[in-house]
């Protein structure tokens, strides 16, 4: 079964950079996480005793002439901060040699068991590189001079990363990716003689592999500060010269606050394999940059000629970063992101 070695290898690679391995040579040099973790608390843990003037330099085997408290103490606290991640991350350990011990056994057999098992080795890897991150960060707050150990911090969180990515391209073979987006269609509030067609449309989206566990109002806080980053939209929104509406141009909303999971417009579609690599590259950003369930932006405003009206099928039909005659100008992630670098 493809998909069984596939995930075997996955498993075993994420257990090394776990836990240090006899019978692997360690990547680059260096040990897996939780040897790496242990041991170095270890190391802090003497240089803040040598420091303190309670053990003499394992070199020279004499003490320190004139302890200092300060480095004593800063060494001692990395040390015990070490140790706790140490501990955590044991918990990772014991879910990967479960995961190993599964996708190894002979009774997996049935499809569905093997996709159950990629989904929670997928869950606990997700889990694992966000401990990294945390504790990356943790490190990067309290000890700024650290810098080799925030680097390692660094090298180990790419390197669960791309055991991450390998894991969604074996879940993407078999389960379909949903593209979840949430549309907000703003038109002027006086109109004379011509019929309401809207000036301008937003979009955030996603792409999952769990729509139901998506959070849709993660999407509409997104809409919302859309809205506060476009000034034109918002300045006429708050004077009530724009009124948010739906495609057929009723009102669902002429205040910010008005404006919730309920009435915004949401739309799912299950896309197909060939569709994902297209519609990330709409974002306008690096291949490195694209993520699951990520949230990206969309801004458009319509062309505004007097005599012109924008179908509504061509609304309905609308994909981000899509050319079209009826758009004037169009903002994809990486233009937005341009936008909030200069404010």
């Amino acid at each position: 079964m493809n998909h069984k070695r596939r995930l075997r290898y996955i498993v075993d690679r994420n257990l090394f950079l776990l836990t240090k391995r006899a019978n692997e040579r360690p990547f680059v040099g260096r040990q897996g996480l939780y040897y790496f973790l242990l041991s170095r608390a270890g190391t802090y843990t003497f240089w803040g005793r040598y420091y303190l003037g309670e053990v003499p330099h394992p070199r020279w085997g004499t003490k320190i002439k004139e302890p200092n408290v300060r480095i004593g103490r800063r060494y001692l606290q990395v040390a015990e901060d070490l140790r706790s991640y140490t501990r955590r991350c044991a918990r990772f350990i014991d879910l990967m040699r479960d995961h190993a011990v599964r996708v190894r056994s002979r009774e997996l057999k049935e499809e569905d068991e093997l996709f159950s098992l990629k989904e929670k080795v997928y869950d606990d890897k997700v889990a694992e590189r966000d401990f990294v991150e945390e504790m990356k960060v943790a490190l990067h707050i309290k000890y700024p001079m650290m810098r080799d150990l925030i680097e390692d911090m660094d090298w180990y969180a790419e390197k669960i990363d791309q055991e991450i990515k390998k894991l969604e391209q074996l879940i993407n073979e078999e389960k379909g990716v949903y593209r979840i987006s949430a549309v907000m269609m703003f038109y002027a509030t006086e109109i004379k003689r011509y019929t309401p067609i809207p000036f301008a449309e937003f979009r955030v989206w996603t792409l999952t592999r769990n729509p139901n566990k998506y959070s849709r109002k993660k999407l509409v806080d997104a809409l919302k500060r859309m809205i506060r980053l476009f000034d034109s939209v918002r300045i006429a929104f708050e004077r009530g010269r724009a009124y948010a509406g739906d495609y057929e141009g009723n009102v669902v909303a002429r205040k910010m606050d008005e404006i919730s999971v309920e009435i915004v417009g949401f739309e799912m579609e299950l896309i197909d394999e060939d569709e994902i690599v297209p519609t990330f590259m709409t974002t306008g950003l690096p291949r490195d940059a694209w993520k699951y369930d990520a949230v990206y932006r969309y801004a458009c405003f319509f062309r505004n000629d007097r005599e012109y009206k924008v179908p509504k099928e061509t609304l309905r039909r609308f994909i981000p970063g899509l050319d079209t005659k009826d758009v004037r100008i169009q903002y994809n992630e990486a233009k937005i992101r341009s936008i909030e670098g200069r404010r």
